[in-house]
């Protein structure tokens, strides 16, 4: 896996076409970049293996022998003299949101997220946010709760990591409306736009009795 450091496999591989006794061993294992596990697009050249190593498919060849090594050689790096196929995997990073909170009928402003596991040093951006299906929310979208993802990402290392997870979520609040009364008294119209008010009306002019009061 990307950022981890490859294992020594030299006990792992084993020689044909020894003569007699003739003991021989590896003494290094040369590692070259492929395009892919067919084999194809091969770059000649002795890699040196490290945890930043790309992801990606690399040949493991013997360049080095110990032992009976006066009477073997080894064949040139080629496809045809692969002695095994390593495979680094990307690494797997995850997204989080947090809690972003709206209110129907206005703007939302999701911001970009924040990466877990990417290497110090790498650089990989957060794509842009969305809900879970894939939408981009306005002043539209319905009150209710959300599930945040984010799209992808992008950067110099990018390649190197797979976003397996997001996690956050949208709060969009229910619009807050004012309540307002228009209706007529004694012939005259009245407008009560006092939404602290509810229900209570009032005569335009002179006192009015108990049981001229409504409320609601």
């Amino acid at each position: 896996v990307y950022g981890t450091l490859v294992p020594d496999n030299r006990g792992s591989i084993s020689f044909g076409n020894l003569v007699g006794q003739d003991q021989v061993g590896v003494a290094k294992i040369g590692y070259d970049y492929v395009n892919s596990a067919s084999l194809t697009g091969y770059f000649p050249g002795n890699t040196v293996m490290t945890e930043r190593s790309p992801a990606g498919y690399y040949m493991m060849s013997v360049t080095g022998l110990t032992g009976d090594t006066s009477n073997y050689m080894l064949p040139p790096p080629s496809p045809s003299s692969v002695s095994a196929l390593l495979t680094v995997l990307p690494k797997t990073i995850t997204s989080n949101m947090g809690i972003v909170n709206s209110v129907y009928g206005t703007p939302v402003a999701l911001g970009l997220g924040k990466l877990d596991g990417v290497l110090a040093g790498d650089i990989v951006n957060p794509g842009p946010t969305t809900l879970a299906d894939g939408t981009v929310p306005n002043f539209l979208t319905n009150a209710g709760s959300y599930s945040l993802h984010t799209q992808n990402i992008s950067g110099a290392q990018a390649a190197n990591y797979t976003l397996i997870d997001s996690s956050g979520a949208l709060m969009i609040a229910p619009k807050v409306i004012d309540s307002y009364i228009n209706f007529s008294w004694n012939g005259q119209r009245v407008f009560e736009t006092n939404p602290l008010i509810y229900g209570r009306y009032y005569r335009p002019t002179g006192a009015m009795s108990a049981s001229e009061v409504a409320t609601y």
